[in-house]
């Protein structure tokens, strides 16, 4: 099952979503947010949309007026976070450590050639 493991405001109706999966998305909620929805209309101030927290079952993100959105819908809703700067893991490092490419080729062939 899909949980809410850390939530982040980063600016307007954004917020960056760290899922028990190991992965972080953005969600805009912009367009959630406009809907004629009663317990959604709070959220139209950013200082009561910034108050968003990890509800008690560590579940998934909640405001204290009781507005929350299901894990599932918010992964499938966001948009994934690049990593910069992000190293290859050692196994894909060694995957293609053995890859011949056309340039080592050519390097052997030139020194057999010799």
């Amino acid at each position: 099952m899909l949980r809410v493991k850390k939530v982040e405001y980063l600016d307007k109706y954004k917020l960056n979503i760290l899922f028990s999966n190991g992965r972080s998305k953005v969600v805009d909620f912009e367009d959630w947010i406009a809907e004629e929805n009663v317990y959604l209309k709070p959220l139209r101030k950013i200082e009561y949309f910034k108050r968003v927290c990890i509800d008690d079952l560590n579940y998934s993100i909640c405001w204290p007026n009781g507005a929350d959105f299901s894990p599932d819908v918010l992964f499938e809703a966001g948009k994934e976070v690049k990593i910069k700067g992000r190293r290859r893991s050692s196994k894909t490092t060694q995957r293609y450590k053995g890859l011949r490419t056309a340039k080592s080729i050519k390097k052997k062939n030139s020194k057999t050639n010799s």
